[in-house]
């Protein structure tokens, strides 16, 4: 006979394994951007050459290219969350939600980590929905609100931003930006993002 004890260790470790393997499925949220002073609209610079896809897709069709310095206007950006990040919960915890009750989390609860919102915000994914509170993982703590650790980073979130771009000749499409793929105008027309 199996003691208890290990039950509950095998089951929590199996759900750990779904959590990880149903995380790896791309999370696309649309007109968003992520960190401190973020925006969705500005003009930027190219900093190389690069392709433009036809919709926000690295299998999509690349429709034209952008040359280096050329300027562009970023019309929009979505965020693709792929892989997601996986947390499990080491002792009870009810986290506040920006726009919701608290969440009440139990050890052994896999928590799925969407990506930075900023000034130590991430969102997680909570009864199906995405929901934004401080972290309360401490390998991805950036700033000091939560001392305590009441989760353990199984793995860290990945997202990808997607630039909606127009040139000056009126051309649109997708540009996947790396961090370093466009560089900020210096006379944002709506908001200046993070400088590069």
């Amino acid at each position: 006979m199996v003691p208890n004890i290990i039950k509950v260790i095998l089951a929590t470790l199996l759900l750990q394994e779904a959590a990880l393997a149903q995380s790896s499925a791309p999370v696309i949220e649309r007109n968003k951007c992520e960190g401190e002073g973020c925006a969705l609209y500005y003009e930027a610079v190219a900093t190389g050459t690069m392709p433009v896809f036809s919709i926000d897709d690295d299998t999509a069709s690349i429709i034209f290219f952008i040359k280096r310095n050329e300027r562009v206007s970023v019309l929009s950006l979505n965020l693709h969350h792929y892989p997601l990040g996986v947390a499990v919960m080491q002792r009870s915890y009810n986290p506040v939600a920006e726009d919701g009750p608290n969440i009440p989390l139990a050890p052994g609860d896999t928590i799925l980590i969407v990506g930075y919102r900023g000034e130590g915000w991430y969102g997680i994914i909570w009864k199906g929905k995405i929901i934004d509170t401080p972290a309360f993982w401490p390998e991805l703590n950036r700033y000091p609100f939560t001392a305590e650790r009441h989760a353990k980073l199984l793995r860290p979130p990945h997202t990808h931003t997607w630039l909606h771009v127009k040139t000056a000749q009126g051309r649109t499409g997708w540009v996947r930006d790396d961090g370093s793929t466009l560089k900020q105008a210096t006379n944002c027309k709506y908001g200046c993002p993070n400088a590069q």
